[in-house]
């Protein structure tokens, strides 16, 4: 049995629209095991059109849900987001933020409890990371798009038997350019990727494609 509510509210002053919400759940288990799971979450976005027909985006959200009963388990989320846009050009930029913890089975990361499981020690994993990435686009004409983004992940997950250090880092660039029903497509990645508890040099990867696409109607 559970039940979830919700609620959002927007408001333009001086110049910003605003907006915020919130949402909160709630649910009870107790056919097989007794257990209570709840969660909520606040967010934030605002906007504004600046000169020279630019408009900037900023938000923020922040979360947490845990389970009680059985073994405790939480999990938390913290997120923000910038943007801004005109007619030729764009950029963003985000982060992020998570950590909890949860059991180690055969499938990967499950969060506790599980009916029927035991809470061994050596199962209980803690876990967590940062993330962000910047990115942009620039759109000159109708036919010539050309975006680039960076991301990097640094994420770890420990317990009592071991601890696992892992990196992503990548970074695109890529062009399209549209002539009639035609498409070019070209673009670059650079992947770099470490696993493990220790890495000094972790692996790298190049990318390259081009490729050409046309439009046909059959009938």
């Amino acid at each position: 049995m559970g039940h979830t509510a919700s609620v959002s509210y927007a408001h333009d002053a001086l110049g910003w629209t605003n907006s915020v919400d919130a949402q909160y759940s709630n649910s009870v288990q107790t056919a097989i095991i007794n257990y209570n799971q709840s969660g909520y979450a606040f967010g934030f976005n605002t906007a504004r059109n600046l000169q020279r027909r630019w408009r900037l985006n900023l938000g923020a959200r922040v979360g947490r849900s845990n389970i009680d009963g059985f073994g405790n388990s939480e999990s938390r989320l913290s997120s923000f987001n910038a943007s801004m846009s005109t007619n030729k050009f764009s950029f963003t930029g985000t982060y992020s933020k998570t950590s909890g913890n949860a059991l180690q089975l055969g499938n990967g990361l499950t969060l506790t409890p599980i009916p029927g499981q035991v809470l061994l020690p050596n199962l209980v994993v803690l876990y967590g990371g940062t993330s962000y990435s910047v990115g942009g686009g620039f759109h000159p004409n109708r036919r010539l798009t050309v975006t680039g983004d960076f991301v990097n992940a640094r994420y770890s997950t420990n317990n009592v038997l071991s601890i696992s250090d892992n990196l992503l880092r990548r970074y695109d660039l890529k062009l399209e350019y549209r002539f009639r029903q035609m498409m070019l497509l070209g673009g670059y990645s650079h992947v770099t990727q470490g696993v493990g508890a220790t890495f000094n040099t972790p692996a790298t990867f190049d990318y390259f494609y081009v490729g050409v696409s046309r439009h046909f109607d059959i009938f």
